[in-house]
């Protein structure tokens, strides 16, 4: 027999416990805040920033877009990086790939502090997620949307 996972339910389920999780912290005088950096013109990544920011909008997030040049060099983007890394007031980041020319690799990517990193790409996070110790930090957002489907259905 073939089931079909309606995820749309779901996710409204957890965008509601979200919004009730924002709201508890608000109470508390922190604001959760995502930035989102974003090198160069790239029409998917600036797509998929505008579904991020509504997604954030929905539970009560505040968002921040960082626009850096196509040509911007590795050490004014890390130097970046480091500036949302030590602003009290951002949680979490997210670098849009794909980056431009020499900052295709991933140095970049291992700049973000592992705890603000909100994609779970952090090699430490990575393996956080291979050890199965998901509740240490932030994990890749698919694979812990595809559990979180599988938990709930």
């Amino acid at each position: 027999m073939t089931a079909i996972l309606d995820g749309r339910e779901i996710a409204r389920a957890i965008e509601a416990e979200q919004l009730a999780r924002t709201a508890r912290a608000t109470a508390r005088g922190i604001h959760p805040c995502l930035a989102v950096m974003v090198c160069g013109d790239d029409s998917p990544s600036h797509v998929y920033g505008a579904m991020i920011r509504r997604g954030c909008e929905r539970v009560g997030i505040q968002f921040r877009v960082h626009e850096l040049p196509v040509n911007i060099g590795r050490a004014a983007a890390i130097a970046a990086v480091e500036r949302l890394n030590a602003d009290a007031a951002v949680h979490g980041i997210i670098v849009k790939r794909p980056l431009p020319g020499d900052l295709a690799d991933e140095a970049l990517l291992q700049r973000i502090a592992p705890m603000k990193d909100a994609d779970g790409c952090h090699f430490e996070n990575v393996g956080r997620l291979v050890a199965g110790a998901t509740d240490a930090g932030p994990i890749p957002c698919t694979p812990a949307g595809v559990v979180e489907l599988l938990i709930r259905t």
